[in-house]
């Protein structure tokens, strides 16, 4: 049985009509609803609550694994930067003593004395000419 919107919006909440005695007070009074009916309705709003209480508990769990999940990997990288920092100090002095670069070879050649190598190898050679 259902309330006809005119009736709940015509007449007040107080109204003593026979139309709103009949159709609104026992809607108000909650007698539309057998007691089993009600009796239902609770249990199932009971079992309601109790599985919501059990989700937001696994949700609970779930989101403190996930903090605690990323605290351990915040951690793990300032220990993995901080490992690298020392392995980077302890390399730096035996760089500074070792060649740059050992595979790499440099020629270096002195100009100043090329140009007297190459009087001499003029003289040498005009000296066997003659």
């Amino acid at each position: 049985m259902s309330t006809p919107i005119e009736v709940l919006f015509h007449h007040g909440a107080n109204c003593s009509c026979e139309q709103c005695q009949r159709v609104v007070k026992p809607f108000q009074s909650g007698k539309f609803l057998s007691k089993a009916e009600i009796d239902e309705i609770n249990g199932n709003i009971q079992a309601l609550v109790h599985e919501n209480r059990k989700l937001q508990a696994m949700v609970e769990k779930l989101t403190e694994e996930k903090v605690l999940a990323q605290q351990a990997a915040q951690e793990q990288a300032v220990a993995v930067a901080k490992a690298e920092q020392e392995v980077e100090e302890e390399e730096a002095p035996k760089q500074a003593t070792q060649n740059p670069n050992p595979k790499s070879v440099t020629i270096t050649i002195d100009t100043s004395n090329l140009v007297y190598i190459a009087v001499i190898v003029v003289l040498l050679i005009m000296v066997l000419k003659k």
